[in-house]
């Protein structure tokens, strides 16, 4: 797929599917990680005492250069779950929203979502997604529907206007290229 294998460490017997909780490397990173371990190694003190902060800040507006953005509107997380649960905790949601996901939501945020429509008083709605879609046209249609009307919900306060409109995100012609692309190259 794509020709990436020969890009990681991982064991060519391998068929390595998590590259979320447990993400193999690159190696063109894997080089530059170990560079940075030596150098901490060398003087873990001066390293971390007198230099992290800088080399964060660096790191970020190298980071925000290539997002075109401001390194302040930057911050590193030890992961995408803390990511994830900062961003949803920031939100503010309350009685009468609705979050709509998907069966195939990541555990930990699926966890999260129904904590805090609980806690919070939205409603957390998650649909599951046929599959398996041994045909991908059939999946873009699917991922065309409204979601309200998809998730039963044609006749709940949100679902209007705004919900018709979720439900066509994927009209730009690039994106469902890509979508298509990249379905023809998972299999089920």
């Amino acid at each position: 797929m794509f020709g990436l294998r020969r890009h990681f460490l991982l064991d060519p017997s391998v068929t390595f599917l998590n590259q979320s909780s447990f993400g193999a490397t690159p190696r063109p990173v894997f080089r530059a990680y170990q560079r940075w371990q030596r150098e901490l190694e060398r003087q873990p003190v001066e390293f971390l005492g007198r230099r992290f902060t800088a080399l964060m800040l660096a790191a970020r507006q190298s980071l925000a250069d290539y997002l075109g953005t401001n390194a302040d509107n930057l911050v590193y997380t030890t992961n995408m779950t803390e990511s994830l649960n900062i961003v949803t905790h920031y939100l503010t949601l309350g009685p009468g929203d609705e979050v709509l996901s998907t069966d195939h939501e990541y555990g930990a945020l699926d966890r999260t979502w129904q904590f805090l429509a609980k806690k919070r008083g939205y409603a957390y709605i998650n649909q599951p997604i046929p599959v398996p879609h041994r045909n991908p046209g059939n999946f873009m249609e699917w991922a065309q529907v409204d979601p309200c009307e998809r998730a039963g919900l044609q006749h709940t306060a949100g679902c209007g206007e705004v919900g018709r409109g979720v439900g066509r995100v994927v009209t730009n012609e690039r994106l469902k290229s890509h979508l298509h692309a990249s379905y023809e190259n998972i299999r089920f």
